[in-house]
């Protein structure tokens, strides 16, 4: 009887500090980087970031492009949508050109997807659609990026890259890198 007494006080020790740890431990995997002892990895951050452009495909006047993000820091997550604009070569602005949301449901890349966790050297993409017409075209030297969340005076990824977009271009979420449009 002594035996089994003895038992059930350890039992109830160690569901207890189980307990402690799943509010508030961290596994000593390096997954709390964002500091609220959560588990949870920081947002990714520019400085971090890279673009490489993927193939594109169109019609009808309206084209799609897919665009990698690639992660080169620490573990990070992306989640919703980035702010995308075409630049001129002096890396400013081009004039007259907007950006909007990918519609839900337009080809699968619509809508909000979850959370995309980003390993050192991982990636995730989202879709830059932009139409032939419909507005004031301007030359662009490339594409900025900010990830969702950055602050004003970071400054942004940028890809180089010469197009023309007109009127507004629309931008989908970030999406794991095993979307397929």
């Amino acid at each position: 009887m002594f035996g089994t007494r003895a038992r059930v006080p350890a039992a109830l020790a160690l569901t207890a500090l189980a307990a402690l740890c799943a509010a508030g431990c961290s596994g000593g995997d390096g997954t709390d980087k964002d500091g609220s002892g959560d588990g949870a990895t920081a947002k990714c951050a520019n400085p971090d970031l890279s673009l490489k452009l993927g193939e594109g495909q169109g019609g009808a006047g309206t084209h799609v492009r897919r665009i990698e993000i690639v992660n080169g820091g620490a573990p990070c997550t992306l989640e919703g949508r980035a702010e995308v604009y075409p630049y001129t070569g002096d890396g400013q602005r081009v004039a007259g050109v907007g950006a909007a949301e990918i519609p839900e449901g337009f080809g699968g890349i619509g809508g909000v997807p979850p959370a995309t966790t980003l390993p050192k050297g991982g990636s995730a993409v989202f879709y830059l659609m932009s139409s032939g017409g419909g507005g004031e075209c301007a030359k662009a030297s490339g594409l900025a990026f900010n990830a969702p969340g950055t602050g004003d005076g970071v400054a942004p990824v940028q890809v180089a890259w010469d197009w023309t977009p007109c009127g507004t271009i629309a931008v989908s979420a970030i999406f794991p890198p095993s979307s397929n449009f």
